[in-house]
């Protein structure tokens, strides 16, 4: 990892403190470049991208403080920046002391984050932790001052900008009757869909349905809703079921995440007599959601990663889709 800090990356002189000025494009392009240029060097060093990735995770929203971000643009390119740099923190190997480094890291830059341009990176805080064990140690540090912004006291009550990011690592960290206990008054979306998560990894998928279908209304898009009611069928391996009752279609815009979590448990030997004809389903409606989010490459990495992790017991999702990524 010693050598990893002392690349020279193209993207860290360009990504200077309010480096852009007012049109929204240049800034766009920078973004998809930086981007490109992490993930070129991720298939020869995944610890030397996972450098990089954080240090323009540090750089971002500083150098893009200037940038006018009323058309959306600005936004969308860096929330798809986090979305490709993500796996590449979270996958790499790194000791326990490189990892807590990036994650000091990214928290001081979560921290400061003003505008704020890096707020997504908190979904995927327990991700990045990488680990049950370093994701419980950040959840013992983030939920006291969790369960305060949260109380129903308003003399204690307030705004953290690490709430989400205790979710997840407490999610990651596998404490999900926790999540359910410091919500249980909680109405905020979303917040509430990490209790919906955590009672569905608890094995209580109709009470995670109910909480979900309760919860539609301004600060819960029906899209949400309907994918976190997938992922709660496809955690108990009811595929069929999901497709029946949340099916991932074009004509709905389908959902990327539901359809990994397909592909996901099917490839651990969930669900009931799957067929290859089903595997070949769910990856076909993921690309097509992918296509309408314009993810289409960082969806066939998260793939090609399912696929990889389980050659070696050849299963039914190997099978299937390793012609598609050379195995």
């Amino acid at each position: 990892m010693a050598g990893s800090s002392k690349k020279k990356w193209a993207f860290a002189a360009r990504f200077r403190r309010n480096a852009f000025g007012w049109p929204s494009q240049p800034a766009v392009t920078r973004v998809k470049e930086a981007v490109s240029e992490i993930k070129k060097a991720a298939r020869g060093d995944a610890a030397l991208a996972a450098e990089g990735a954080v240090l323009f995770l540090e750089k971002v929203s500083p150098a893009l403080e200037r940038v006018d971000s009323s058309s959306g643009a600005i936004g969308t390119a860096v929330n798809h920046a986090i979305r490709d740099l993500v796996p590449i923190v979270a996958g790499a190997a790194a000791d326990r002391k490189t990892r807590d480094a990036w994650l000091e890291r990214l928290w001081s830059a979560h921290e400061a984050d003003g505008i704020p341009y890096i707020e997504d990176l908190a979904d995927h805080w327990g991700e990045l932790c990488a680990s049950k064990e370093v994701a419980s140690a950040w959840a013992d540090r983030l939920v006291g001052i969790t369960r305060m912004a949260l109380s129903p006291d308003k003399n204690l009550r307030g705004h953290f900008h690490g709430t989400t990011a205790c979710f997840s690592a407490l999610y990651v960290a596998g404490r999900f009757a926790e999540i359910v206990d410091i919500l249980a008054a909680e109405s905020f979306w979303p917040y509430k869909r990490w209790a919906v998560r955590a009672l569905t990894a608890m094995g209580k998928k109709a009470e995670a349905m109910r909480m979900a279908e309760s919860c539609r209304g301004p600060w819960a898009s029906g899209q949400d809703i309907d994918s976190l009611c997938e992922e709660a069928l496809l955690d108990s391996g009811l595929v069929d079921e999901a497709y029946r009752r949340y099916g991932l279609n074009a004509n709905r815009g389908g959902t990327i995440e539901a359809g990994l979590t397909a592909l996901h448990w099917i490839a651990r030997g969930h669900g009931y007599e799957i067929t290859g004809l089903e595997v070949l389903a769910a990856y076909r409606h993921t690309l097509e959601a992918a296509e309408q989010n314009g993810t289409v490459e960082s969806t066939k990495d998260r793939v090609r990663r399912l696929v990889e992790v389980g050659a070696s017991a050849q299963g039914l999702v190997t099978t299937v889709l390793g012609r598609e990524f050379g195995h």
